[in-house]
């Protein structure tokens, strides 16, 4: 009998215990968003993604951008800043259910080091604690950029052969060793060719929907089952078991990378 109500509760769980999920935005200006970019990053797609599924949450942050559509605009998404920066900030303080955190493009200046960017990140994990972390894998640099003098073809090169798949490798090996962290892994999905805005760097429109898409399916956000016909039973036991906002915080780290 159990078992059987644990089946009915995880069946319509996500549709029935999602009220208030707070959610903080984590990273840099890929997170933020762009001035010349999309505005609100793929903050606005993950958004759309809880509205469309009746998900109550509540973005988390100090800072607050958003394109005119979007609802709910605070973020922790801080425009130049490297992993060593993030991890001063106080994600306790916000009280989040869940950390979606991008982290590493500003990064790309220093020597590429995997004992440097592992010590870098662990400080940054460790600052974010035991709460349930999305984690993104960085994407590259585009080419041209006449604006910058130094942005050659070999300079672009050596940052998307070199340096941003270590820290991907980093952010990779130190998921693998936390259970609250999950990998989205966006580097593997990213097209340089067709996901950036004229800067080369930041992300456009198509970039944004599918790194916000990619977080919505690791969240589990993307299709929440109907209400069923044990609708009732399943919040009677959600309530009993004490398993709110399930879906979005159970045992992340198990869970499959994009």
């Amino acid at each position: 009998m159990n078992r059987i109500l644990a089946v009915m509760v995880v069946a319509s769980l996500a549709a029935t215990v999602y009220a208030d999920l707070r959610i903080l935005p984590l990273g840099d200006s890929l997170t933020g968003g762009f001035h010349d970019g999309p505005t609100s990053g793929y903050r606005y797609v993950v958004e759309q993604h809880l509205l469309n599924q009746g998900i109550d949450y509540d973005f988390l942050g100090s800072q607050s951008r958003g394109a005119p559509a979007m609802l709910d605009p605070q973020h922790e998404g801080r425009a130049g800043w490297t992993i060593e920066q993030i991890a001063t900030i106080d994600v306790a303080s916000f009280l989040p259910d869940v950390v979606l955190l991008m982290a590493g493009t500003n990064n790309h200046w220093h020597d590429p080091d995997y004992d440097e960017f592992h010590a870098r990140y662990t400080t940054l994990f460790d600052a974010i604690g035991n709460v349930p972390t999305y984690v993104a894998t960085l994407p590259g640099f585009g080419y041209p950029r006449p604006s910058k003098i130094y942005w050659t073809e070999d300079w672009v090169a050596e940052r998307n052969e070199v340096r941003f798949p270590l820290m991907n490798q980093v952010i990779n090996d130190i998921a693998a060793t936390r259970s609250n962290v999950t990998v989205v892994d966006f580097a593997s999905a990213f097209d340089v060719d067709s996901h950036l805005i004229s800067d080369q760097v930041h992300l456009n429109n198509e970039g944004q929907q599918l790194l916000g898409t990619m977080f919505a399916q690791q969240m589990g956000i993307t299709a929440v089952p109907e209400p069923s016909a044990f609708y009732f039973f399943s919040v009677a036991g959600a309530a009993l078991l004490g398993w709110r906002k399930l879906s979005a915080i159970m045992r992340p780290g198990e869970r499959n990378s994009c």
